[in-house]
């Protein structure tokens, strides 16, 4: 079976859809399918090593919708020529057999992104409305919906409800399939003399309790309602502040977060990290994922915390907190405009034996999350479509 995947950027360091794209080709080469990923541009981190193939179209050019409108053009000549049985489309694109928005649908993230920015900002920014780009792959979502017979693929049931709600679909237009990561990379024995030394090398007592925040967007990913509840902490539970340590990872610039803490007399409560090679390690000395994200289909950090016996904290509206309530691995907030919400939800992950029962839940929930069982539910879709 030729299988050719869409996306418009394929860099890994970008976040979790390209990583995600990047696993789905090398598994599903592995399985015997003939696979090519068609991409505009791709960063170093992408390599066709693995018995699948990438097209790197190269695309430039100072205008991002020009530059899509390019790399649409071309993938489709691409496809026409090259005929394949399945043309997966993560970046949507008019000639799909399958369209899987791994970011979710535009109408949702254009929604969702306004929350973050407050009520003032959310009404200026919903009266200039989305961008171009975004009006443009809005008009294509649509196209796929009404005008062909694509099914549409979702990684959680937030994004199944969000085909429901903005394009109307019915049910047999669409698959939910939930996200996953490669569990192997992250299950290790856990090791308290390894721990203890992560902990040494960042300057963190044995005896805190260490959160972890993990996002390129320190924005979208809840930066300013964990500083916010970390803020109403301080006034109501000094003795668990005193103790509590938060590890940020990201690419994202922080200075910003840094003066706000600093103000809020928090910055000695905060290890500011930066982007880091191998954020699998940074699991390790954590006691807890603290992801409180204003928008995410399904986090691939939330499903790694699981699979490193991490209890997490998120957000409703994340894909990934359905998994959270399913297994009882975790916490969900429902109203980040309220620090006393997460607040308390950072105090109960405080209870050592609280957080050891979620942990271990979170080894039963390892086989639900894996990618290998998306990748075996995705064939079993491509094979449903072909036949």
């Amino acid at each position: 079976m030729k299988v050719a995947l869409i996306i418009e950027h394929l860099d890994p360091a970008r976040g979790g859809a390209e990583c995600s794209c990047l696993e789905m080709a090398q598994l599903l080469a592995g399985e015997g399918l003939q696979v090519c990923v068609i991409t505009g541009k791709a960063g170093p981190a992408a390599q066709s090593d693995d018995g699948f193939e990438i097209i790197d179209l190269g695309i430039k050019g100072y205008s991002r919708l020009k530059v899509l409108k390019t790399f649409l053009v071309q993938t489709q000549k691409l496809i026409d020529k090259r005929g394949f049985d399945i043309v997966h489309a993560i970046t949507p694109i008019p000639g799909a057999d399958i369209y899987q928005p791994r970011g979710g649908l535009i109408d949702e993230t254009f929604r969702r992104t306004m929350a973050k920015h407050g009520p003032t900002g959310a009404a200026v920014r919903n009266i200039i409305g989305p961008n171009h780009k975004q009006r443009y792959l809005r008009r294509i979502e649509r196209y796929l919906a009404y005008e062909t017979p694509c099914r549409f693929l979702a990684v959680s049931d937030y994004v199944r409800r969000q085909f429901r709600e903005h394009l109307e679909l019915p049910d047999a237009r669409i698959t939910v399939i939930y996200n996953g990561v490669n569990i192997e990379r992250f299950i290790r024995p856990v090791d308290p003399k390894a721990s203890s030394h992560l902990r040494e090398i960042l300057g963190i007592a044995d005896d805190h309790l260490v959160g972890l925040f993990v996002a390129n967007n320190l924005k979208l990913k809840g930066m300013d309602p964990l500083l916010a509840s970390m803020r109403y902490l301080a006034s109501t539970n000094a003795a668990l502040v005193k103790r509590l340590k938060i590890i940020v990872v990201g690419t994202d610039d922080f200075w910003p977060y840094y003066k706000k803490a600093e103000r809020w007399g928090l910055v000695d409560k905060i290890v500011f990290l930066g982007p880091a090679k191998d954020v699998s390690r940074l699991y390790l000395p954590a006691d807890f994922l603290v992801h409180p994200t204003w928008y995410d289909p399904c986090s691939r950090v939330v499903l790694e915390a699981i699979a490193c016996q991490l209890p997490s904290i998120t957000s409703n509206y994340n894909g990934a907190a359905e998994i959270i309530r399913q297994a009882d691995c975790g916490l969900v907030v429902n109203d980040l405009s309220q620090p006393s919400e997460l607040a308390r939800a950072i105090e109960t992950l405080a209870d050592d034996d609280y957080r050891k029962r979620l942990a271990g839940n979170c080894i039963a929930a390892r086989k639900q999350i894996s990618m290998e069982r998306h990748i075996r539910e995705l064939i079993d879709l491509y094979k449903d479509m072909t036949k």
